[in-house]
Parts: structure tokens; sequence; C-alpha cells
């Protein structure tokens, strides 16, 4: 491990292996930074991915719904009940 001493008083050039060494931490700082908004960036993909998949199937379920209940209303209207059998007005009485 290694350690950035800025205390001294009188300016000096960097040598190269510093200007080198600031380079690799600068670009290792970089790639973590790069990872960070990548995985940032998938969760927010994956969070809107199951909110379309919830909207899918309340869709599909809105459908079904839909369509048992057109059914019915058809049934109603044409005087047949779902399972076939006719209406008998005998055993009312």
């Amino acid at each position: 491990m290694g350690c950035l001493g800025l205390d001294t008083v009188a300016s000096r050039p960097f040598s190269p292996e510093e200007v080198d060494l600031a380079w690799n931490v600068a670009n290792q700082v970089a790639g973590v930074l790069a990872r960070v908004r990548l995985d940032e960036g998938r969760q927010r993909l994956q969070v809107q991915y199951h909110q379309a998949q919830k909207m899918e199937a309340v869709g599909l379920l809105a459908g079904g719904i839909a369509r048992a209940l057109a059914l019915k209303v058809w049934e109603v209207l044409d005087g047949q009940p779902e399972n076939g059998q006719a209406q008998s007005t005998e055993g009312a009485n």
C-alpha cells in the first residue's frame, strides 16, 4: 500500500513514475465508476422489465375476464345457459 505525501514546501516536477501512477489510479477509478453506472442502469432496466411483465399479466387477466363476461352476456341474450341445457320453467312451480 502506498502513501501520497502533500506536505512538501518546495515545488518540484513529478517524476515519470509518479505521473504513470497517477494515470493508473485515475484509470482504475474511471473503470470502477463505469461499472457502477452500468450496474445502476442494469438494475433500472430490470425494474422496468418486471413492471412490464406485471402489466402484461394484468392485461391478459383483464382480457380473459372481458371475454368470459362477453360470453355470459351473449348467453343471456341468446337465452341459453353456459352448460348447454335448456332452461325449464316446469320445475319452477
